[in-house]
C-alpha cells in the first residue's frame, strides 16, 4: 500500500547525469515498541514508454511525544518505547525524575532537560539510558545525524538541584552534555559513573 501518492513530470537528463530524490513520510502508527518496515515504491516513466521501479524501505517507530512536559511530583519513565522531547522537558522543585535502563529520550532541535529538583538515571551495562537527537537519518552518506553536534540542548542542573544521579548514560550529539549551574560545594551536586558524553558543540 502506497504511503504517498505524487506525481513530477517533464524532467530531462543528459547522458551519464544523475537525479536525486528526497522522500519525506510519516508512516501510520502501529501500536509497536519497535521500529516497523513500510515499503513502497517509485515508478519512472521513459520517453519511450518504458516503466523503470524503485523500491523504497522505511522503518516507521511509535514514540510518546512530551511537550510542554513538567514533571511536579516524583516520576518514572517507561522504557518500552522512546520519548520524543518536543521542547524542553522541565522537574520543577520538590520532584524527582527516574529514568530507568534502556530508556531512550530523543530532543528536538534546541530542546533540553532542565532540572530544578532531582534527576536519577539509572542505567545499567546492558541497558544504557541514551540522551541524543531526534533527528535518525543521515546528512550526508555514512553520516547519521546521531553524531552530529548541536541537535539539541543538553540537560542542564539548576543552581537549587542536588543530589543529582547518572549511572551508565550514553549522552550525545547535543550543544552540550551536563550543565550544572553554580552552586553550594558543601552538598554534592551530581554523581556520575559509568557513562559517556560526546560529539557535543561545547564542553561536555
Amino acid at each position: 500500500t502506497a504511503l504517498h501518492q505524487g506525481t513530477a513530470t517533464d524532467f530531462q537528463l543528459r547522458s551519464g547525469d544523475s537525479l536525486r530524490i528526497f522522500v519525506n513520510s510519516l508512516t501510520p502508527s502501529t501500536d509497536s515498541d519497535t521500529p516497523v518496515e513500510h515499503t513502497d515504491k517509485l515508478l519512472f516513466e521513459l520517453e519511450s514508454g518504458v516503466v523503470q521501479e524503485l523500491p523504497l524501505e522505511i522503518h516507521g517507530w511509535d514514540v510518546v511525544k512530551l511537550q510542554g512536559m513538567e514533571i511536579l511530583e516524583d516520576v518514572t519513565l517507561n522504557s518500552r518505547r522512546p520519548y520524543q522531547v518536543l521542547d524542553s522537558l522541565v522537574v520543577r522543585p520538590d520532584a524527582s525524575l527516574t529514568i530507568p535502563a534502556g530508556t531512550r529520550l530523543f530532543f528536538h532541535k534546541d530542546a533540553s532537560l532542565i532540572v530544578y529538583g532531582r534527576l536519577n538515571v539509572q542505567g545499567n551495562a546492558e541497558n544504557n539510558v541514551v540522551f541524543r537527537g531526534d533527528r535518525l537519518g543521515n546528512m550526508f552518506t555514512n553520516q547519521s545525524y546521531d553524531c552530529i553536534p548541536g541537535q539539541w540542548g543538553g540537560i542542564r542542573i539548576t543552581a537549587q538541584s542536588y543530589g543529582n544521579q547518572v549511572n551508565f548514560a550514553d549522552i550525545h550529539s547535543g550543544n552540550y552534555g551536563i550543565l550544572c549551574d553554580s552552586s553550594n560545594i558543601d552538598a554534592e551536586k551530581i554523581r556520575i559513573e559509568n557513562s559517556i558524553i560526546h560529539n557535543t558543540s561545547g564542553d561536555g
